[in-house]
C-alpha cells in the first residue's frame, strides 16, 4: 500500500505529464489487482454457497461453522482497522494540506524569489546610472586596456565584478572583469532581441555554475551595442528557487488530486482486506475439510448402526490424530455390538432347539407331566 501511494502521489521531476502517466499506471494496476482478487473471491464464494445449500447434510453444518468462524476472525479486525486507518489517513491528508504547510511551502519559494527580485530591481536602477557613467568615458574606447580598467572600476563601484560592452551580434567589444568575476556567458539571441525592443529597463537572465544574474540593455552611445552586467548570487540559490517552484507546483497538483490520494489509500486497503478475507475463508474450508469430512462419515455410520446395520465401519486412517482415535473406537464398538448380536442370536436359536427337544420328549410320555420354573410358572405340559 505504501509503495503504491508513493508512486501515485509523490512529486515527479518529469512534471505533470509524467506524474499523470504514473498515476494512470497505478490506477490500472489497482484495477487489475481488484479483478484478480474478485475472481478468486467468486471461486471461494461459490464453494461457500454450495456448503450453505448442503447445510442439512451430515458434516456440512460443521463445515459451514468453520468458514463463518475463520471469516469473522479476518473480517472483524479488518473493519476495526479500516475505521482507525480511515480516520488517521483523513487527518494525515488534512494536515498535509493545512494552512501552515501551505504557508511553509509558499514562504520557502517566496524568500528566494524576493531576494532575486531585489537584485533585479537594483540592476534595473544601476544599469541606467552605469550607462551615464560609461558615456563619459567614451573617448577612452580607443585604448582598450585603459578602457577595460575604467569599465572594471565602474563595475566595482556599483558591485558588479564584470561589465561588458557587446556588439549587435553579442560579441564582446570591451570588458572589465574583477578578480571574483564569474565566467563569461554570452546572452541568448532572444535576450538581444528583447533588449532591442526596449520594453523594460533591462533584460535579465539567471545562470548557474556559478549562480549569477545578468542584465542586458541597449547602449546607443557606442553604436549598435549593448551594456552587459553580471551580479553574483548566493551559491545554489537558483537551484533552490527552481526546486521551490517545482515544489509549489507539485503541492498544488497534489492538493487538486486530494480525493484521488484518498481513493488510492481506500482502494489499496480494500484490496488487502478482501485478499485476507478470501484467504481466511479458503483456510477455513481447508481446515473444515480435514475435520468435518471424517466427522460426517462418523455421523452417517452412526445412523446406519441406529437403523440396525452393525456392519457399518469408517476409515480409521483418515483425518487428524484425534479423529483417527475416534474412528478406531467407533469401529471397535461396532465390532463388539456385532459380536454380541451374533452371540444373542446363537443363544436364542439354542433355546428354541432345546424347547423343541423337550416338547418332543414329553409328547412320548403317557402320564401327565407339567414343568414349572423357579417362579412357579408352567413352562411345559404334555
Amino acid at each position: 500500500t505504501a509503495a503504491i501511494w508513493l508512486v501515485a502521489v509523490a512529486p515527479d521531476a518529469g512534471g505533470r505529464g509524467a506524474r499523470a502517466s504514473v498515476s494512470q499506471t497505478v490506477l490500472l494496476l489497482l484495477i487489475a489487482n481488484l479483478v484478480l482478487i474478485g475472481g478468486l473471491a467468486a471461486v471461494v464464494g461459490r464453494r461457500a454457497f454450495g456448503l450453505f445449500r448442503r447445510r442439512s447434510e451430515a458434516g456440512a453444518r460443521l463445515h459451514l461453522r468453520f468458514v463463518i468462524l475463520f471469516s469473522s476472525v479476518a473480517l472483524v479486525p479488518a473493519i476495526l482497522i479500516a475505521l482507525v486507518f480511515g480516520i488517521l489517513v483523513n487527518r494525515g491528508v488534512d494536515q498535509w494540506f493545512s494552512d501552515n504547510v501551505q504557508a511553509a511551502v509558499d514562504n520557502g519559494a517566496a524568500i528566494g524569489l524576493a531576494y532575486t527580485s531585489d537584485v533585479s530591481s537594483e540592476i534595473d536602477s544601476d544599469i541606467a546610472v552605469i550607462s551615464e557613467q560609461l558615456e563619459g568615458i567614451r573617448p577612452l574606447f580607443g585604448d582598450r586596456i585603459q578602457f577595460s580598467d575604467a569599465l572594471s572600476q565602474v563595475g566595482q563601484l556599483f558591485g558588479y565584478p564584470a561589465v561588458y560592452i557587446l556588439d549587435e551580434n553579442g560579441e564582446v567589444l570591451a570588458g572589465g572583469e574583477g578578480r571574483n568575476a564569474p565566467p563569461y556567458v554570452a546572452p541568448s539571441r532572444e535576450a538581444l532581441e528583447e533588449a532591442q525592443a526596449q520594453e523594460q529597463p533591462s533584460v535579465q537572465q539567471l545562470t548557474e555554475g556559478p549562480d549569477a544574474i545578468r542584465g542586458l540593455r541597449v547602449f546607443p552611445a557606442y553604436g549598435d551595442a549593448y551594456l552587459y552586467l553580471v551580479r553574483p548570487l548566493q551559491p545554489g540559490l537558483i537551484g533552490q528557487v527552481a526546486s521551490a517552484r517545482e515544489s509549489i507546483v507539485a503541492y498544488k497538483e497534489a492538493e487538486e488530486s486530494r480525493q484521488r490520494i484518498q481513493a488510492v489509500f481506500a482502494l489499496s486497503y480494500f484490496e488487502t482486506a478482501l485478499l485476507v478475507l478470501v484467504g481466511a475463508v479458503w483456510l477455513g474450508m481447508s481446515a473444515a475439510n480435514a475435520i468435518s469430512s471424517p466427522i460426517g462419515r462418523l455421523v452417517q455410520a452412526a445412523d446406519r448402526v441406529a437403523s440396525g446395520d452393525l456392519s457399518a465401519r469408517v476409515d480409521a486412517d483418515d483425518g487428524p490424530g484425534e479423529i483417527k482415535t475416534l474412528s478406531a473406537a467407533f469401529n471397535r464398538m461396532t465390532d463388539d455390538l456385532e459380536a454380541q448380536q451374533a452371540a444373542l442370536r446363537s443363544a436364542s436359536e439354542e433355546a428354541v432347539e432345546r424347547s423343541r427337544f423337550i416338547e418332543t420328549v414329553l409328547s412320548g410320555v403317557s402320564a401327565g407331566v407339567i414343568g414349572v420354573d423357579r417362579q412357579r410358572r408352567v413352562s411345559a405340559i404334555n
